[in-house]
């Protein structure tokens, strides 16, 4: 049987953990990149990724990686020439 005080540090913890696993939540969310599609190509390929909402300016280019929010723009279509490796996209 659990004591009072044993109670309270148990609920203390799960409160802890709770309040952890939502702070790395939302800082993954934090240090996500938006990108682009630049032009169509494959999503490995540096030069179809851009940091310009407009898609229009070749800028930051780089291959999206874990938790980075990808929007592929009208007209524009993205390959994939493999499985993508990474986990958490917003698409």
């Amino acid at each position: 049987m659990l004591s009072f005080y044993s109670c309270k540090r148990l609920k203390f913890s799960l409160v802890k953990t709770k309040v952890l696993v939502v702070f790395l939540f939302l800082s993954q969310q934090l240090f996500a990149t938006n990108y682009y599609s630049y032009q169509s190509g494959l999503w490995n390929n540096l030069t179809t990724w851009t940091t310009d909402p407009s898609g229009t300016t070749l800028v930051g280019s780089a291959v999206p990686a874990n938790t980075d929010n990808v929007t592929i723009l009208d007209g524009k279509t993205v390959t994939l020439s493999a499985n993508v490796t990474t986990i958490g996209n917003s698409i």
